[in-house]
């Protein structure tokens, strides 16, 4: 009987901890701009917001030290993940390896960690891409998404540490997978 009751518990813990995975993790209620919308890893806070941008960032700073080479650090450096989304006007085809490249010249230390691949989003179809870079002394890590949807091009980015990418994929990328595009 002992046997039957620590089975039968085992199963529950099984069957709720399955559930709980399943869920992912906890996102805001859709944040609106301009005719689309996002719905925001719980507890983050929308700092700017038009018809054609949106700015958000999480409610504390993660933390880490100030120095990337691995030296002993001088202090503790802090940064908010966040996230940006920009709205414009577009006809054509995405070529994604020639943005990621813009970054790669235009963004001081910018290195590629994620080649572009294909990503459809509701009934918006693009491209996801992401690298690290320079931030001061930090080590940033960000995903973009370009997607098109009626002749407009949504360009998403989610920021954080590079140390503490792995802390906040799986909510970046729930959140990414909300986003409604305007009509």
């Amino acid at each position: 009987m002992r046997t039957r009751s620590f089975i039968f518990c085992l199963g529950l813990l099984l069957v709720a901890a399955s559930y709980a995975t399943a869920q992912g993790p906890e996102l805001e209620k859709a944040t609106s701009f301009g005719g689309s919308s996002i719905r925001l890893p719980k507890g983050w806070l929308v700092k700017a917001s038009s018809d054609t941008s949106l700015t958000a960032r999480a409610p504390a700073a993660d933390k880490e030290s100030a120095d990337p080479s691995g030296k002993p650090p001088q202090g503790v450096a802090e940064y908010a993940p966040a996230v940006s989304i920009k709205v414009q006007g577009y006809a054509g085809e995405i070529d994604p390896a020639a943005q990621q490249k813009v970054l790669v010249a235009g963004i001081d230390g910018y290195r590629s960690v994620e080649t572009p691949a294909p990503v459809t989003i509701g009934e918006a179809k693009g491209y996801m891409f992401g690298g690290t870079f320079l931030f001061g002394k930090l080590q940033l890590r960000s995903r973009h998404y370009l997607l098109t949807m009626n002749n407009k091009l949504y360009v998403i980015a989610f920021t954080t540490l590079a140390s503490r990418w792995q802390d906040h994929q799986e909510e970046f990328e729930a959140s990414a997978k909300s986003f409604v595009p305007g009509k």
